[in-house]
């Protein structure tokens, strides 16, 4: 059983304690954040791209990948590739053909190999595409592998295991022409997606997802939530919305379980073309456009940080970004302390700030956390 306690230091910085309950002896878990900062700046300008980020095999921190998306006029759409290892970014294997407004994840195969993948998107001149794109980190080797089961640009990925640990990706959301409400789900152990139950209402505009697996309790059937926040329902994104849907799977090896929507509590600012991130058992909405914001002082790109609390069901803000930004990635970044605590970093990338510059950006919000 998992509790979560929040506090605040005598810095006032807030933290969580985080109490786990189990047959052998408790523990708690607390985690404090630390202060946003500029890292090094992306190679390129990367707004709307694919992200994901993989285990080090040398035991470092995560490896973050950005793929594509747009690096402003006159490149619309671009396959370049570059991840961050060692404080560095470096290029990596260009995307097969230039493509933008696609999503990123990642699994490690039976092979033990980790891979990347993006999905969905456009390419130009400006046509939708299905097809999902791997590559192999160690050798650098680009494939194409299943086509999703419908062709949309913004969709929005989300990464699941289920009890051997097989990895499976939640595809939901998105556009072809007209905003969708697909949800269909890949098995990455066996190649291939299949429908999962259609989103209520349907969704574009650049949601937020993010995932949780609670076990409340040790003897029941465990439960995967997948969060799908904010976005728009008009297909140029006009109006954002502060909904906030809950796709709910008990087993995504059971090709019967299509999963179930319910609604949560609404975002307390809406936005699109925003990102989240789960850190620790809470999510955190990054950024994003909402043209009716400008009491917060950013005008129409937000420096907003909205958190939510899955165990209490409350909303709040946290520290606000360094610079307003909307069609932005979001990644939780797995890290250790020198002492051996977890210190996962909450990584933003790219997207494009209130004067409209696409950007190469990259803030990290560092986490310490101690086991006790």
């Amino acid at each position: 059983m998992l509790k979560n306690i929040l506090f605040t230091s005598l810095l006032g910085m807030p933290f969580l304690v985080v109490v786990t309950s189990s047959s052998a002896a408790a523990q708690r878990q607390i985690c404090e954040e630390g202060r946003w900062y500029r890292s090094t700046p992306m190679l390129h300008n990367h707004y709307v791209p694919a992200v994901a980020a993989y285990p080090d095999p040398n035991g470092g921190p995560d490896i973050p990948v950005v793929m594509g998306g747009s690096e402003g006029p006159p490149v619309s759409f671009s396959d370049f590739t570059e991840r961050f290892i060692g404080g560095s970014w470096t290029a990596f294997t260009p995307l097969i053909a230039p493509t933008r407004t696609n999503a990123g994840s990642w699994a490690t195969l039976s092979d033990g190999i980790s891979y990347v993948y993006s999905v969905g998107g456009r390419i130009p001149p400006n046509d939708t595409q299905k097809w999902v794109q791997r590559i192999n980190t160690v050798s650098g080797e680009i494939a194409l592998v299943a086509d999703m089961n419908h062709r949309r640009a913004g969709p929005k990925v989300e990464r699941i295991t289920d009890a051997t640990g097989n990895v499976y990706f939640v595809s939901m959301g998105g556009e072809d022409g007209d905003v969708v409400r697909f949800a269909e789900l890949y098995d990455s152990r066996n190649d291939c997606w299949r429908d999962l139950a259609a989103m209520v209402p349907r969704r574009s505009g650049d949601g937020a997802v993010a995932y949780r697996f609670p076990q409340r309790d040790p003897c029941a059937v465990p439960v995967r939530e997948i969060y799908y926040i904010g976005g728009a329902s008009l297909p140029d994104g006009s109006d954002p919305t502060d909904t906030f849907q809950i796709l709910t799977l008990n087993d995504p090896s059971d090709p019967s379980d299509i999963g179930s929507w319910t609604q949560g509590p609404n975002l307390p600012t809406p936005a699109r073309s925003i990102s989240a991130a789960t850190i620790g058992n809470k999510v955190y909405v990054v950024g994003g456009w909402n043209p009716k914001a400008a009491y917060t002082g950013d005008g129409e790109a937000l420096r907003l940080v909205q958190v939510y609390n899955p165990d209490s069901a409350i909303w709040s803000y946290s520290q606000e970004l360094p610079e307003a930004v909307y069609g932005h990635r979001v990644l939780a970044v797995n890290n250790v302390d020198a002492y051996g605590n977890p210190a996962p970093e909450l990584h933003v990338f790219g997207g494009r700030n209130n004067m409209d510059d696409f950007t190469n950006n990259h803030f990290v919000l560092p986490f310490h956390c101690t086991t006790f």
